[in-house]
C-alpha cells in the first residue's frame, strides 16, 4: 500500500496518538491563563471601585434625535428581491 494508511492507524499511527495529550495541554494552559486573568481583571476592578468616590450626577435628560437620514438601500442591497438568483 502506497500513501496515508486509513482509519485509527491514520490517525493514531506513527506518533498520531500524542494529538491527544498534546490538545489537553494545550487546553490547560488557556484555560488556567483565562482563568487567571479574570482574576486579575475582578481584582483591579475592585481596587479601582475601592478608590473612586461615588459622585450624583444630575438624571440625563432625552437624548437627541440622530439628524443625519440615513440613505434607503435598494430592495436588492437588502436581500429582499423576493426570489432566488437564477440558475
Amino acid at each position: 500500500m502506497t500513501g496515508h494508511p486509513a482509519g485509527v492507524a491514520g490517525i493514531f499511527g506513527s506518533g498520531g496518538w500524542w494529538s491527544i495529550p498534546a490538545a489537553l495541554a494545550v487546553g490547560l494552559v488557556l484555560a488556567a491563563a483565562f482563568h487567571g486573568a479574570r482574576r486579575v481583571l475582578g481584582a483591579v476592578a475592585e481596587r479601582h471601585a475601592r478608590r473612586t468616590t461615588v459622585t450624583t450626577r444630575p438624571p440625563a435628560g432625552p437624548r437627541p434625535r440622530l439628524q443625519v437620514p440615513l440613505p434607503a438601500l435598494a430592495p436588492l442591497a437588502d436581500g429582499w428581491s423576493g426570489r432566488g438568483p437564477p440558475g
